[in-house]
């Protein structure tokens, strides 16, 4: 072999020899990716643990979907990518996370810096949930008004079950034909008559807020129980409205409301005062009026609960939340008001 020909040989195996810029900066790209990918992660499953408001919206989707996607955000991969992204954030947020041609290699005092600013950040968030939860029982539009400028939520001349001296409010705007409403109905509203009701502590408001868009029998629906209140029956006709729920609400209108009149029937009432009632849409401006405080209040979606009193103010809760929320809303207000 000529020297020219060795050298060109030799030429050729130091290129071949160098590092491929190209596939380690894809693979730096890729790391930085997924770690961002792990943060967001972590992020979301913070914030939805936090509120989780399961109820009918005007754009609201099939309950058995939106349970099916919170459970498959499982303990199991949350835990994992809290593992992941523990180290991973750390190293991100000091700029360590992608390995860079030429970079000094990562000290442990880079690591310790890393880690500390992501406790500042948790301390950061510790905070600021501290402040939520110590604001909690003033109204979401006006925390920090005095009381003095907190406004009244209506209880208006709508049907209340229990003492009206009961010193807690429960208002809340709901729609007959919403499946999230019928279960705090069937699940939850059972254990706050029995332990507060029934015990003169707490008195509870039904105003409605049917969502015509998605439920087209839901206006007819509280007309009817408008005409059940009128017989001095409304919780029972509204017991039998969620009960049946899955009997009338796949309904034409015209069947529904004769559905409607036969539960009257059923239940012993005046039928012709009551068809007259329901047929004429005597309480149309009643129901029209609910709806219209609760958009005035800011319900979006139904179930809504406004827990509280004039004194205080109210606290907000939206969905069909369990009852031990609930409880803890009204141990609260309760707690206040002693001190």
């Amino acid at each position: 072999m000529s020297e020219k020909s060795g050298d060109v040989q030799a030429e050729s195996d130091a290129v071949d020899a160098k590092p491929d810029d190209t596939s380690e900066t894809q693979e730096a790209d890729a790391v930085e990716t997924e770690m961002v990918e792990a943060a967001d992660a972590v992020e979301t499953e913070m914030v939805e643990a936090a509120s989780d408001p399961a109820g009918d919206k005007p754009t609201d989707e099939p309950e058995e979907g939106s349970a099916r996607r919170r459970r498959g955000r499982s303990t199991n991969r949350g835990l994992y990518a809290a593992l992941v992204a523990t180290v991973g954030v750390a190293a991100f947020f000091a700029g360590l996370s992608v390995p860079v041609l030429n970079q000094d290699p990562i000290t442990m005092s880079d690591l310790d810096q890393a880690v500390g600013f992501l406790e500042n950040k948790i301390d950061t968030l510790s905070g600021d949930l501290q402040k939520l939860e110590d604001t909690m029982l003033t109204d979401p539009q006006t925390s920090g008004t005095t009381t003095e400028s907190r406004p009244v939520i209506s209880t208006d001349d709508d049907p209340v079950l229990g003492s009206a001296n009961a010193p807690v409010t429960i208002i809340e705007f709901s729609d007959y034909q919403c499946p999230f409403c019928a279960r705090f109905h069937s699940e939850t509203l059972p254990h706050i008559i029995e332990n507060y009701v029934d015990a003169g502590q707490v008195k509870f408001v039904y105003r409605d807020f049917p969502i015509q868009n998605i439920h087209p029998n839901a206006v007819p629906a509280a007309v009817a129980s408008e005409c059940a209140h009128d017989q001095a029956a409304f919780w029972e006709y509204h017991d039998r409205l969620f009960e049946g729920m899955n009997e009338w609400g796949g309904l034409t209108l015209a069947d529904a409301v004769d559905r409607f009149k036969t539960y009257a029937a059923d239940m012993g009432l005046d039928t012709e005062a009551f068809a007259e009632c329901l047929d004429t849409g005597k309480h149309i401006q009643e129901v029209t009026d609910d709806y219209s405080d609760g958009t005035a209040y800011g319900v979006s979606g139904t179930p809504a609960f406004f827990i509280g009193n004039d004194q205080i103010g109210y606290y907000y809760l939206s969905g069909a939340r369990p009852y031990p929320e609930f409880q803890f809303a009204i141990e609260q207000i309760l707690s206040s008001m002693a001190q």
